[in-house]
């Protein structure tokens, strides 16, 4: 039985993201030409936006994440040069 990863990898959800802004920006690229109304494009357009919003947000949380964790190993480090040698 495959048992659900309780921390999904982040990279999943931003490779996910980048590749649903590449769909809906072909369908926007896609549109009907000015005056004909193309409301699937313009739902595609909007999709678009919320996508990139999402994924830059992901990336921050990311970004942030991996901050915390240099800064921890940094810490880590410095603690072994601290300790006195047997």
């Amino acid at each position: 039985m495959n048992e659900v990863s309780p921390t999904p990898d982040p990279m999943t959800f931003i490779r996910e993201g980048v590749d649903d802004i590449g769909v809906y920006v072909g369908m926007w690229n896609a549109r009907k030409p000015l005056p004909a109304p193309d409301a699937a494009a313009r739902l595609a357009g909007e999709q678009a936006i919320e996508r990139v919003d999402m994924t830059i947000r992901r990336l921050w949380r990311l970004r942030l994440r991996l901050e915390r964790e240099i800064a921890a190993e940094d810490s880590a480090w410095l603690a072994l040069d601290d300790e006195p040698e047997a």
